[in-house]
């Protein structure tokens, strides 16, 4: 494991970040904003991230929040829809399982 992260220490000192590793951390930070704006989108999943060119560059772009949730009283759309007790929603192969304790 220490051979593994000298020679990816060598590899960002000589290449900078990886591409992937950044447009995750782009990733992150999009869902991070959600989440401070109180919003919770519920689906994520690859397809649900888009990546765009900006002057050549890759940029993910998080999309489809048709099943995101408000944590806060915001309004923010005139259709509010409510989930039915233990209605699923989502996409079964992303979804995470919790149990009630």
């Amino acid at each position: 494991m220490l051979e593994a992260s000298r020679a990816a220490r060598a590899f960002r000192s000589r290449h900078g970040p990886s591409p992937v590793a950044h447009s995750f951390r782009l990733v992150c930070r999009a869902i991070q904003h959600a989440h401070q704006k109180g919003i919770i989108h519920r689906d994520i999943k690859p397809s649900n991230i888009l990546v765009t060119l900006h002057d050549g560059a890759p940029v993910p772009k998080v999309i489809d929040f048709g099943i995101a949730k408000a944590t806060t009283d915001q309004h923010l759309t005139d259709k509010t829809l409510f989930t039915a007790f233990e209605q699923f929603i989502g996409t079964p192969a992303y979804t995470s399982i919790t149990t009630p304790p």
